[in-house]
């Protein structure tokens, strides 16, 4: 697989930790290829940014973070994603027409997965997560 992912992170003042996933898939347009390890506390927004040029993504490529049970704790919101304009998204949870509460993760191993993205195709998804339960 010549896909690849790398994560980077950085803190701000208020212990905030953005997490940085760089991504490029493979010939299948895919990649799912690393886990990291993400702090305790609330994800408060992710940002998507298609790559340009050579490396641009096919449209509506999706993106997932799987939590270690196999759940996209971006709660659909990397579905369809555009090739050329970056997006901003509040994962929100629930059920029904109640889906209004923040994505609490406990701290453990988070999986990206890209899907539909095209041959060696990348982007970069910027993932916050804030300490403590909001």
């Amino acid at each position: 697989m010549a896909g690849s992912i790398s994560v980077s992170t950085t803190k701000d003042r208020a212990g905030v930790v953005r997490y940085a996933i760089d991504w490029l898939t493979d010939a299948s347009g895919d990649v799912d290829t690393t886990t990291f390890d993400a702090m305790d506390g609330t994800i408060i927004q992710v940002e998507f940014t298609p790559d340009s040029g050579g490396t641009q993504p096919s449209n509506n490529y999706d993106l997932t973070i799987l939590d270690e049970h196999g759940a996209d704790v971006l709660n659909g919101e990397g579905s369809n994603l555009s090739n050329t304009d970056a997006e901003h998204a509040v994962p929100l949870i629930g059920s029904g027409a109640n889906i209004n509460k923040r994505w609490y993760h406990h701290a453990g191993t988070l999986q990206p997965v890209v899907a539909n993205g095209g041959n060696a195709k990348g982007g970069i998804t910027y993932l916050y997560i804030a300490p403590g339960a909001m």
